[in-house]
């Protein structure tokens, strides 16, 4: 496409300008109604999400403290009009919701910042068809909700005009810009960080002014953080005290670190840098088609020692035919070779003409919001949990963003960008939500298809396996069931005699995992001090199912 076709694209008027992304998003909607996620192998936080919405358990998690609530609601109105099942559809329903004004908003932000029509569809499908973005819009997690509240934000900061402009209306929108934030934030923790570094891009953008003063910065940055701050932490203390029953500050602190408490995931070393990238390439692109291959499924195994990779492994035997495999790998060797062109014409030394006419200013304003945000994020990354793919999903829009703004003053670059959404838009299809989308590719629903058809209300279940086993478990019998690792002798003992207690062989011999016991295993003394007294009831997948009878 020629310089001059894309400059005329881009002056389009805005109404044509909303027809091109509309359409998209339409099929992209109903594709993703369609594809919802069945397995819940990846995002397996996801399925004690759904079991606590529906039975509105455990709703304020400090790292994500409207999530639950936000979704009950939703959930119940879904009750409300007829609907009978648990919130499982509900709560990816809202995702998909959030993914596709998600979209818009990065579609929206693209034309603000002068990159053109053509850029601004390829930005918005890099974002949308990466694999973390577009997986976690399927599921009932939290990384999804918060987004659009960032990329609002993302506008209202591009609208900011001068520092100087000490108006009514400028004073309104940075309290409606420290609003936004707050409400991404208490939608998931890891968006707290976006008030320093939109104060510290304030910062930066008041040094690029000939004319600076100190007095309007403190007058920006102080309301803009008041607002964030004060909406916040009160809505922490609000929890904290009237829906937990927490009696001091100092208590509502505690609990609102949540995860943090604990201290780091993963500590530091001289491979934190391998997992950084390792990370950020798996929310690009889905791995799982390596399993797919017996030989490359051992390499996997090799570069992942000490790993349990079953459920890829099942999932890619089961959900990733030869074919689909096949136009993965292709799709893959696309990509690679579409980026190499665009990083080659990223590094050419004079840039093209600019594709848009429009003020320079939000664009500026957004490459300092931008290097701020992807530094510090990455940064954040690194030190929590360098490998997690999920943290990278919020950082996807504003790389794609960006990325789009360093090619439009490039040549040559809109068809090799089309061709990187289509090459993500085929592997991720192929390789991730199609076989996320059949619950029969789950290893974990396999395995305890059993309990569900043998699992009564008031049921307890013993059982010894990894976190997102127990999770499905849970899920599919509505029963979290005890650790037999554990030393909640007290949980089985209130059940002996009361409620049934099923018990499955994986409380003696659990399945590999790199999980350490949940305590020193008197739940499984108890039960092997009572063998005897445990009858086989039925299997399900690889496991014995026990009843344990009373004396």
């Amino acid at each position: 496409m020629s310089v001059g076709n894309a400059r005329a694209m881009a002056m389009m008027p805005t109404g044509l300008h909303r027809f091109w992304i509309l359409v998209p998003l339409l099929v992209l909607g109903l594709l993703d109604l369609s594809t919802l996620s069945r397995s819940h192998s990846e995002a397996e936080d996801s399925a004690l999400y759904i079991v606590n919405v529906t039975n509105g358990d455990d709703l304020y998690h400090p790292n994500h403290l409207l999530f639950g609530p936000l979704n009950r609601i939703h959930y119940l109105v879904w009750e409300a009009f007829g609907y009978g099942g648990n919130a499982t559809v509900p709560m990816q329903v809202l995702s998909v919701l959030a993914s596709l004004i998600s979209a818009w908003l990065i579609y929206r932000i693209a034309l603000r910042i002068g990159v053109g029509l053509p850029l601004a569809l390829v930005a918005t499908g890099w974002a949308c068809f990466s694999f973390g973005f577009w997986v976690y819009s399927l599921e009932a997690d939290t990384y999804l909700l918060p987004m659009p509240f960032l990329l609002w934000a993302i506008l209202l900061l591009l609208r900011f005009a001068s520092f100087a402009d000490t108006g009514r209306r400028t004073v309104l929108r940075l309290a409606g810009l420290g609003a936004v934030v707050a409400v991404a934030a208490l939608l998931h923790q890891q968006y707290a960080f976006v008030i320093p570094i939109i104060a510290i891009t304030f910062v930066v953008l008041w040094q690029r002014d000939p004319e600076r003063t100190v007095p309007p910065l403190l007058r920006a940055v102080g309301v803009f953080v008041t607002v964030a701050v004060v909406i916040t932490a009160g809505a922490y203390l609000l929890v904290g005290r009237y829906a937990l029953g927490l009696h001091s500050v100092s208590e509502v602190i505690g609990w609102s670190r949540g995860h943090a408490s604990n201290g780091l995931w993963e500590s530091l070393s001289t491979k934190t840098p391998l997992l950084l990238v390792a990370g950020f390439v798996r929310s690009i692109f889905s791995i799982n088609f390596l399993f797919h291959s017996p030989r490359s499924a051992d390499v996997m195994s090799r570069v992942f020692a000490g790993k349990s990779l079953v459920e890829e492994r099942y999932l890619a035997e089961h959900g990733i035919s030869t074919p689909a495999f096949v136009a993965i790998v292709i799709a893959m060797v696309v990509a690679a070779l579409a980026t190499l062109w665009l990083v080659l014409r990223l590094a050419r030394r004079t840039p093209g003409p600019e594709l848009s006419g429009s003020d320079d200013g939000p664009r500026r304003r957004f490459t300092g919001f931008a290097t701020v945000y992807l530094v510090i994020s990455a940064l954040l990354i690194m030190i929590w949990e360098p490998g997690n793919l999920e943290f990278w999903i919020a950082v996807t829009p504003v790389l794609a963003l960006l990325l789009a703004v360093l090619l439009s003053r490039r040549t040559r670059v809109v068809a090799a960008g089309f061709v990187l959404v289509g090459a993500l838009f085929v592997a991720n299809l192929l390789g991730a939500v199609l076989p996320y989308s059949q619950s029969d590719t789950d290893y974990w629903s396999v395995q305890n298809k059993g309990f569900r058809e043998v699992a009564r209300t008031g049921d307890v279940i013993v059982t010894d396996c990894p976190y997102v086993c127990r999770g499905n478990l849970a899920l599919m019998t509505d029963v979290l069931p005890i650790q037999a690792s554990s030393d909640d002798v007290d949980q089985l003992q209130a059940a002996l005699g009361t409620r049934r207690v099923l018990v499955s062989s994986w409380a003696f011999t659990p399945p590999p995992s790199t999980e350490a016991p949940a305590g020193g295993g008197a739940v499984r003394k108890q039960l092997s001090d009572n063998r005897s007294r445990l009858v086989e009831i039925g299997r399900s997948g690889d496991q014995v199912i026990y009843e344990l009878r009373s004396r």
